[in-house]
């Protein structure tokens, strides 16, 4: 505030609290979709609003904190709800990541699109693209999704690894955890893949670290084995 003089980060928090936030915890309790529950949220509490912004009796500002009040109104009437549904999309945040537009022409993202907004799961979206010949945009999507579960993977290895043999970086562990689950708290429910950059760097790191225990450990095994099977060496002592 004393840099900016205005209480918010961004003029958009109070919409995308409002819009975005809370229609997921409304559709989670009233068993709508989200475009529904975000539907209901702009007729009940948005409409008189834009139309004083328009008509000038409203700047940007005070219709984002008027916007981020009700949001936090919405949500702090049912936490514990709210953090279900934050629980719930913890998955697309950490595994939706599809592949990049870049890589296919305008014509072929629109038909990805197109079969992901009409189709009501993402299996069978990509079993009808496997269908029409869609074997590279459905190999780079498992590509994908098998490359984050071992990062994570390896990720939970090392957090084992420092809680039961490496205590003295316990308190690193726990430093990069709590960024870990600020942020997916922050993040969640919109959940979008994008939001997590600023944690993987920490999973990779500890990916890094599992992988250079386990590598230690093979190489520990190895060394081990070569010594079982070793043959004795001849000396005067044991010759015939």
């Amino acid at each position: 505030y004393c840099a900016t003089g205005y209480p918010e980060f961004s003029c958009q928090a109070g919409e995308v609290a409002l819009l975005w936030n809370s229609p997921y915890l409304i559709s989670y309790q009233e068993g709508v979709s989200f475009s529904e529950a975000a539907r209901m949220i702009y007729e009940k509490y948005i409409t008189d609003e834009e139309q004083k912004l328009a008509e000038g009796e409203l700047d940007e500002g005070a219709l984002n904190l008027y916007k981020l009040n009700i949001a936090k109104k919405i949500i702090l009437e049912s936490p514990v709800d709210y953090a279900v549904v934050i629980l719930r999309r913890i998955p697309k945040l950490l595994l939706g990541s599809p592949p990049p537009d870049w890589l296919f022409n305008k014509e072929q993202s629109e038909r990805i699109y197109e079969k992901y907004s009409k189709v009501p799961s993402q299996l069978l979206a990509l079993k009808e693209l496997l269908a029409e010949g869609y074997i590279f945009y459905v190999f780079l999507w498992g590509f994908i999704k098998v490359h984050l579960f071992f990062v994570y993977f390896m990720s939970l290895v090392s957090i084992v690894v420092i809680f039961y043999k490496n205590r003295s970086d316990m308190w690193v562990l726990i430093g990069m955890l709590l960024i870990v689950i600020y942020f997916v708290t922050v993040s969640s429910p919109p959940s979008h893949d994008r939001y997590r950059g600023p944690i993987m760097p920490i999973f990779y790191f500890l990916s890094g670290y599992g992988l250079i225990w386990l590598g230690k450990v093979f190489q520990q095994f190895i060394n081990s084995r070569a010594n079982l099977i070793k043959p004795e060496s001849l000396n005067k002592d044991n010759v015939l």
